[in-house]
C-alpha cells in the first residue's frame, strides 16, 4: 500500500523523534500515514552517525524497514542546491542550515514533499517552493511574517 502513496522527504528530526518517542512521536506518525516516507542520502548519513540505547535502536531499525531511500545525489541536486542555498541567504541563516541545505535540496531536486520540525529548515522550504509538512506551530507563524515581509 506504501507504493502507492506519495513519496515524502522526512527530515532527521522527524525521524528522531518517533525514536524518542517524545510528545511529537504520535502526531507525525499520524500525519506520515498519508505518505509513502523516505530518506535522502544526507538524512541516511546523520541517522547513521546517531547513537541510540537499546531499546531506541530496536525502535529505529523497525521505523528504517518502512522507509524508503531515495536516489543517491546528482547534479540536479548541485542545481538545487544553488536555489535552495540562495533562499536560506535570502532568509538569513543559510549558516545554521548545514546538512540541511542538502537535504532541502535534493528533496527540490526530486520534487518531493518535505515533512521536518525544522524551523529554519521550513522556511527555507517555503521561500524555494518546496511543499512541506510540519507539526512546528512557530515555524508555520513566521512563514506568515516572512509572507507578510516580502508584500
Amino acid at each position: 500500500m506504501a507504493d502507492s502513496l506519495q513519496r515524502v522527504s522526512v527530515d532527521t528530526n522527524v525521524v528522531s523523534s518517533i525514536v524518542r518517542d517524545n510528545a511529537y512521536s504520535a502526531p507525525y506518525l499520524r500525519l506520515l500515514q498519508s505518505f509513502a516516507p523516505t530518506l535522502t542520502y544526507f538524512v541516511r548519513g546523520e541517522l547513521a552517525a546517531a547513537k541510540w540505547s537499546q531499546r531506541r535502536q530496536e525502535r529505529f531499525d523497525a521505523l528504517l524497514a518502512e522507509y524508503r531511500y531515495l536516489p543517491d545525489p546528482d547534479e540536479q541536486t548541485i542545481d538545487a542546491y544553488v536555489q535552495v542555498s540562495a533562499a536560506a541567504v535570502s532568509l538569513g541563516f543559510e549558516a545554521s542550515l548545514g546538512s540541511d541545505l542538502w537535504i532541502l535540496a535534493q528533496t527540490l531536486a526530486l520534487g518531493l514533499p518535505f515533512m521536518s520540525h525544522d524551523s529554519n529548515a521550513i522556511r527555507t522550504a517555503e521561500r524555494v517552493g518546496i511543499d512541506y509538512r510540519t507539526l512546528n506551530r512557530r515555524a508555520l507563524d513566521r512563514i506568515e511574517q516572512d509572507r507578510a515581509a516580502l508584500r
